[in-house]
C-alpha cells in the first residue's frame, strides 16, 4: 500500500510540472518602449520578447487604437530577434493631446498593453 501512494504522489507531481511547465515556457513581452516622431507622424514600437526560437515563439500582433477607435493590427509571421523586435506605424491624423494605445499579443501566451500621451 506504501508503494501505490509514493507512486500516485511521483505521478500527481510530474502530472504538476508538465501542466506548469507551459505557461512557464510562453510569456507576454516584458516591456514595450513607445516614441512618437512629430516630422514625420510615426510611431515607433519596440518591444523586449525573450526567445529562443522567434520562428516558434514571438509576438504574433500588435494593435494601435487613439483615443480608445482601433486604429492598425499588425500581423506578425516570427520574431527575427531573440530579445523582441521593432516596428514602425504612420499616424497621419494623430494631435496633441491624443492617446495612443498599444497591446503586444506573444503567439503562446499572453498580452501587454501600453499608452502614451502624443505630446
Amino acid at each position: 500500500m506504501f508503494q501505490g501512494k509514493r507512486m500516485f504522489r511521483a505521478v500527481l507531481l510530474l502530472v504538476f510540472v508538465a501542466l506548469m511547465a507551459g505557461p512557464a515556457a510562453a510569456h507576454p513581452p516584458s516591456s514595450i518602449d513607445l516614441r512618437y516622431e512629430p516630422a514625420g507622424r510615426l510611431l515607433v514600437i519596440g518591444f523586449k520578447h525573450l526567445v529562443q526560437d522567434g520562428n516558434a515563439h514571438f509576438i504574433k500582433e500588435i494593435k494601435v487604437q487613439v483615443n480608445g477607435k482601433e486604429f492598425a493590427k499588425i500581423e506578425l509571421a516570427a520574431q527575427s530577434g531573440k530579445d523582441g523586435g521593432q516596428v514602425s506605424l504612420s499616424l497621419p491624423e494623430v494631435k496633441t493631446g491624443d492617446l495612443v494605445s498599444v497591446k503586444a499579443v506573444c503567439n503562446r501566451f499572453g498580452e501587454m498593453k501600453k499608452d502614451l500621451r502624443i505630446p
